[in-house]
């Protein structure tokens, strides 16, 4: 397999410089760094979950993530460590859709991420169907549930963004709550499905194991857990 071009310690490739597939050649190996750094900050965020025995260290607020998830009316009681699973998922969507949203913005030889980049990354993605309509429908950048500074944090995890237009990261706060009511409604479905009252860690892990849209949360809890109902 040829060298990389431009690594620290290598020798450029003469055959994929001299040939007309230079740019592809170009294109493809950047696109497979940018593949390995998101494995790369997933895989850390991964570790940290399951590390985190006592849960204490978050990015956002659980009580605004709560105040969220209790606008499903559904919902009767949450356990204490429920809110904290929900901000390290937010995490990782936020991870993820920014991800997707940049390959936009570079595809468009753009350096600032925009808000038609996140509609454009949502409407490609099957998994992002229940948020298309309300990222179109974004035009009050006043009213938010969630702080904008730590999302942008987040967001600038992925060490390829540039530039954040500003009225990115209240299309992002916007993305979480719909998220969060999404995650919450399916993981009540499996709460009320075996009799209990109280929404939990398990209930959570089950709708992420048992739903397609969630595949990026794998890893976000133990699926050991999801056997533990009686």
């Amino acid at each position: 397999m040829p060298q990389a071009i431009g690594d620290a310690g290598s020798m450029p490739n003469p055959i994929a410089a001299a040939t007309p597939y230079h740019a592809i050649y170009q294109h493809l190996y950047h696109q497979k760094q940018q593949q390995q750094q998101r494995r790369t900050i997933c895989a850390n965020q991964y570790r940290e979950i399951e590390q985190t025995k006592i849960f204490k260290n978050h990015n956002l607020p659980l009580a605004r993530i709560k105040k969220i998830m209790k606008a499903d009316e559904d919902v009767q009681m949450i356990a204490a460590e429920v809110p904290v699973v929900f901000a390290r998922a937010c995490e990782m969507f936020i991870l993820e859709l920014t991800h997707r949203a940049w390959t936009h913005a570079e595809k468009n030889k753009r350096q600032t991420l925009q808000k038609n980049d996140i509609a454009d990354a949502i409407s490609r993605t099957d998994i992002f169907d229940f948020l298309y309509r309300e990222i179109e429908q974004t035009t009050d950048f006043k009213n938010h549930n969630l702080p904008l500074a730590r999302i942008k944090k987040i967001m600038k995890a992925d060490e390829d963004v540039q530039m954040i237009a500003a009225e990115i990261p209240v299309v992002f706060a916007r993305a979480c709550e719909m998220f969060i009511l999404e995650l919450t409604h399916r993981g009540w479905t499996h709460t009320e499905k075996n009799k209990r009252r109280s929404l939990q860690k398990k209930n959570i892990a089950a709708a992420i194991n048992q739903t397609d849209i969630f595949d990026f949360l794998v890893d976000i809890v133990s699926t050991t857990e999801e056997g533990g109902e009686g």
